[in-house]
């Protein structure tokens, strides 16, 4: 009779535990079907065009500096074809740590990392006529700067959205 019984509390056991499971997948089902719709439409997207490019042919390529007596200048462009507005920065990275770098006549920069970055360099608004934005980098070392040759620095102009 014992063994009947616990036969019989398993089974109920069992068929409690298809059926609240049954309910939860009935309910989940349900709650899931709930949030899922279609919709057909027809309509226009605009998407603004995004156009920023960086010239340096303007200047030559070869940058000779002598510590502690001359500097170099090297001229690049900034052009904005965008119908945003947008903000740009000036990355030069593998820059060697004894030179320094200004832009448009501004306080030099030593790198960090051999990195040096001019946030916020310029900005171009929908509204400007002005599409174009000359920069002037002027490099210069210390006078007991270590002798650097062929180096090559990469230049980066990194621009973004600003509304």
């Amino acid at each position: 009779m014992r063994t009947r019984n616990k036969i019989l509390k398993i089974e109920n056991l069992l068929f409690t535990l298809i059926y609240v499971l049954f309910i939860m997948l009935f309910l989940n089902a349900r709650t899931i079907s709930k949030y899922t719709g279609e919709a057909l439409t027809d309509g226009n997207a605009v998407v603004a065009k995004w156009d920023v490019k960086v010239d340096t042919s303007i200047t030559s390529n070869n940058i000779s500096i002598i510590s502690g007596t001359t500097t170099q200048d090297y001229k690049l462009q900034v052009t904005s074809e965008s119908e945003v507005t947008c903000s740009y920065s000036i990355v030069l990275s593998n820059v060697p740590n004894d030179v320094k770098v200004a832009i448009d006549g501004g306080t030099p920069k030593t790198p960090s990392d051999n990195t040096v970055t001019f946030d916020n360099a310029g900005s171009f608004s929908i509204n400007d006529s002005e599409l174009t934005h000359e920069h002037t980098l002027t490099f210069s070392a210390p006078l007991e700067a270590n002798a650097v040759t062929n180096n090559q620095i990469n230049l980066s102009v990194m621009a973004e959205q600003i509304n």
